[in-house]
This record gives C-alpha cells, structure tokens and sequence, in this order.
C-alpha cells in the first residue's frame, strides 16, 4: 500500500491518505480474520494473526494528517571561492585532461569493438 499512496515513500499517489488508513484496516481485518478459514494449521495461524498486529501497530503509529507545507528560508548570494594556488590548480586541469582522454579512448575502443563483431 506505501507504494501507491504517494510521497515521499510511495512511487504512484493512487490512495489518498484517509483511504491509505481505510486499506490498512481492510487488511488487518482480513488477516485477523483469515485464520477462520479451513486447512490452516497452527504455524499459519500464529504468522498470519503476528502480520495482523503488527499491520496494526504500524497503522495506529502512522500520522495520516496533511503536513504543513513547508516555507524555504531566503538565502543571500553564494560567497566567490578561495582563489586556488596556481600549481594547484593546473594540477586539478592536468588531472582532468588525463581523465579526459583517457574516457575518449575506452569509448573509441569500445566503438571499435562493437563495429567489428556487427561487420563480421
């Protein structure tokens, strides 16, 4: 159910909050219902009725009231950064032009490869 009830856990908002609670209670009512049915040996029992309090314990710890919206504080401009030393920094531009070419050439091999195995 987390799942589709919207953010910030859920992935689809199809429940709403009030209707989150009321499946919640559906199915802690169904599992503490279930064990009635026929075939069900003490082990399932004991499993299903644990998954029902806990469901339970979870749902009556759950806040399902609207949060308050929050209110983002201003923010003045970004302070300039430190100049950087000059060998420091040409080290920094060294290193990432290393890194560069190094990524061009795996991606030209990488080309290469795969043109040769769809050519043969």
């Amino acid at each position: 159910m987390a799942a589709i009830s919207g953010p910030p856990l859920g992935a689809w908002p199809v429940l709403g909050r009030r209707a989150h609670r009321a499946a919640d209670w559906v199915a802690i009512v169904a599992l503490a219902a279930s064990p009635a049915l026929p075939g069900r040996d003490a082990a399932s029992i004991l499993a299903v009725e644990a998954a029902a309090v806990a469901l339970w314990r979870l749902s009556s710890a759950t806040r399902f009231d609207v949060a308050p919206a929050r209110v983002a504080e201003p923010r003045g401009p970004l302070p300039e950064p430190a100049p950087l030393d000059p060998a420091v920094d040409a080290a920094i531009r060294r290193q990432a032009r290393v890194a560069g070419l190094t990524l061009g050439i795996i991606r030209r091999r990488r080309r290469d490869v795969r043109d040769s195995r769809s050519g043969s």
